[in-house]
C-alpha cells in the first residue's frame, strides 16, 4: 500500500474557509489551557493571601464554582474537539474531496466525541490499570510490553470507529479481523507512518515552546498534525476496505 503524503500535509489548506476552521479549533484547543491556567492562578493567589491555610467561605465558594465551571467547559471542548477529530477522518473516507469538515454541527460534534472517548476507554482503561501495576512490582518488561500493546490497541479502535461513528464499532470485531489480521502488514506499516510523524512533531512542539510566539502557535501545529493524521488514517481504511470489495467481488 503506498500513502499519498502530499495530499495529507497540504489537503486542508484547499479549504476555501480553512482559515475560520482553523481559528474555530484554536479556540477550541486554547479555552480548556486558559479555564487550567485561570484556576491554577487562582489558587495560587488564594494560597498566598492567606499563608495559614484559612479561606474565607464566600473565597472558598467562588473558588468551587469557577473550578466546576472549567471542569463543564473544558470536558465540553475536549469532547467537542474529539468529535471533530474522529468526524473529520469519516468525512476523508467517505468524501475526500470536501476537505476539511465544518464545526457547524456542534451537537452530533460533542456526541461523537463522546461516543469516542467512551468507546476508547472501554479498551484503554484495563491496560491503564495494569500498567499502573506493572509500575508498582517495578516490571519494565510487563511496563513496555503494555506500553506498545495500548499503541496497537489505540490505533485499531480509532480506525474501526471512524468507518462510521457508530458506538457499535467498538465491538464490531469484524472489522478488528479485516484490520489486524486480513491486512496486518499494512496496518503495522500505517502505525510506523503514524510514530514517523509524531517525532517530528515532537520535536516542533519543544522548539515552539522555547518562544512566546511559538507557544501562541502551539494550537494550530496541534490542530495540523491531527488532520494530517486524520487522512492518513483515511487512506488506510479506504485501501483495505477497497481490497475487502474487490477480493468479496472475487
Amino acid at each position: 500500500m503506498k500513502y499519498n503524503f502530499k495530499q495529507a500535509l497540504t489537503y486542508m489548506f484547499e479549504d476555501k474557509k480553512r482559515i475560520s476552521k482553523f481559528a474555530i479549533a484554536y479556540l477550541v484547543v486554547c479555552i480548556p489551557l486558559v479555564m487550567n491556567i485561570l484556576s491554577s492562578v487562582f489558587k495560587s493567589f488564594v494560597k498566598n493571601a492567606n499563608p495559614l491555610g484559612y479561606i474565607e467561605p464566600r473565597v472558598a465558594l467562588i473558588f468551587a464554582v469557577l473550578l466546576m465551571l472549567g471542569l463543564i467547559v473544558s470536558l465540553l471542548c475536549n469532547f467537542l474537539y474529539l468529535g471533530y477529530y474522529f468526524s473529520n477522518a469519516n468525512l476523508r473516507i467517505m468524501l475526500p474531496d470536501e476537505k476539511l469538515l465544518g464545526w457547524h454541527n456542534k451537537k452530533k460534534l460533542f456526541s461523537v466525541g463522546f461516543k469516542g472517548f467512551i468507546g476508547s476507554c472501554v479498551y484503554m482503561l484495563p491496560i491503564a490499570l495494569l500498567s499502573v501495576l506493572a509500575v508498582k512490582i517495578k516490571s519494565i518488561a510487563l511496563f513496555l510490553i503494555l506500553f506498545f500493546l495500548a499503541i496497537f490497541v489505540i490505533y485499531a479502535v480509532t480506525l474501526a470507529f471512524i468507518t462510521d461513528l457508530k458506538f457499535s464499532s467498538f465491538f464490531n470485531f469484524k472489522k478488528y479481523k479485516l484490520i489486524l489480521v486480513d491486512n496486518f502488514v499494512n496496518y503495522l506499516k500505517f502505525i510506523l507512518i503514524s510514530i514517523g510523524i509524531t517525532i517530528p512533531y515532537i520535536i516542533a512542539v519543544v522548539l515552539c515552546a522555547i518562544t512566546i510566539v511559538g507557544v501562541v502557535f502551539l494550537p494550530f501545529l496541534y490542530f495540523y498534525i491531527q488532520m494530517v493524521f486524520n487522512d492518513i488514517q483515511a487512506q488506510f481504511i479506504r485501501h483495505i476496505l477497497n481490497m475487502n470489495k474487490e477480493g468479496s467481488e472475487g
